[in-house]
């Protein structure tokens, strides 16, 4: 109970503070017919801040970033399925919002890739300086870092080494996220021969539905890494709720709330492949409008969702 506590307090604190700034800078949200994705997004996103508080509350022995000190495996699992899952729900929500553009006859190659560099890497550049100024100031004022460092530290499509920066690891600093963004660029350069695989193939969803067959079935004998299986596999169902026509589901609320728990029950392992099949229900129900009694569309937590990338990058450095 008090983890559960704990949580909704460091939440509160995150909603209040995101609604107060939004407000006193007058931020408005465009309505879409997707928003309650917008919610999902932003109650990941904070679900994702507070999994990291927890790993932050480690002792000095493992440099401040454990879970041991939590008492209970089902305690250490809740904590991990809030993080991991929602990095998860993360790459749903990238694979459905780019396989989307794939889908469409007027997609631009070079359009993408120039929004989706000028998205990802100049956040990146801003807080690798406050990542160095603090690291800095933490140091005394020395400057200890390789002059390589920040080429290493930036999120490439080569597996994340991460780099040192004034005696600290990039990892702690800010709480190991740039590995994903290595993922979001794979999927990124995947969008475009997606497109033009998309042209010539007539059954979108049968071709899908084999893909992720393929992903789970690979993973078994081991050709893939369990945890890039489940990573891919949670593109790939996003990419298959995105071929799906959008319609009004009745009691949407009550059964996307209730596929969720199932899908929560089910799992025991957020970085498996079979993870994203469990929550597949759910992610096309909140696709379909399912806002979960009006949480997903209500102001704070979108507005939380349409700042989740600066949330994502900061919160570990804060």
């Amino acid at each position: 109970m008090l983890l559960l506590f704990e949580s909704v307090v460091f939440f509160g604190i995150l909603l209040i503070s995101v609604a107060v700034m939004s407000k006193a800078l007058n931020v408005e949200i465009v309505n879409h017919k997707y928003q309650a994705l917008d919610g999902l997004r932003g109650i990941c996103a904070g679900l994702v801040a507070i999994f990291h508080i927890f790993w932050r509350a480690g002792g000095a022995d493992d440099t401040f970033w454990s879970i041991s000190y939590l008492g209970g495996h089902e305690i250490k699992r809740a904590v991990l399925m809030m993080g991991e899952v929602s990095v998860g729900i993360f790459f749903m929500l990238s694979g459905f919002l780019f396989f989307k553009k794939a889908l469409n006859n007027t997609f631009d190659v070079k359009k993408f890739f120039i929004s989706r560099a000028l998205r990802i890497y100049p956040p990146v550049f801003i807080s690798l300086i406050i990542i160095f100024v603090i690291s800095a100031i933490i140091n005394h004022g020395k400057i200890t870092t390789s002059p390589y460092w920040f080429y290493q530290a930036l999120p490439f499509i080569n597996e994340y080494k991460g780099s040192v920066v004034n005696g600290l690891p990039i990892n702690i600093t800010n709480s190991g996220v740039f590995w994903t963004l290595v993922w979001e660029v794979r999927l990124y350069i995947a969008i475009p021969l997606l497109f033009l695989l998309m042209k010539i193939i007539p059954f979108k969803k049968s071709f899908i539905t084999l893909l992720i067959i393929s992903v789970i079935a690979l993973s078994k004998f081991y050709f893939i890494d369990k945890s890039h299986a489940a990573f891919i596999t949670y593109f790939l169902v996003g990419f298959l709720v995105a071929t799906t026509e959008d319609k009004k589901i009745k009691y949407a609320n009550v059964i996307a709330f209730i596929v969720l728990m199932a899908a929560l029950f089910l799992t025991r392992q957020a970085y498996s492949p079979t993870t994203a099949l469990y929550l597949l229900p759910f992610f096309y129900l909140v696709k379909n409008q399912a806002n979960l009694f009006g949480i997903l569309t209500s102001y704070p937590i979108k507005v939380i969702g349409i700042s989740s990338f600066s949330i994502y990058l900061l919160h570990g450095i804060m």
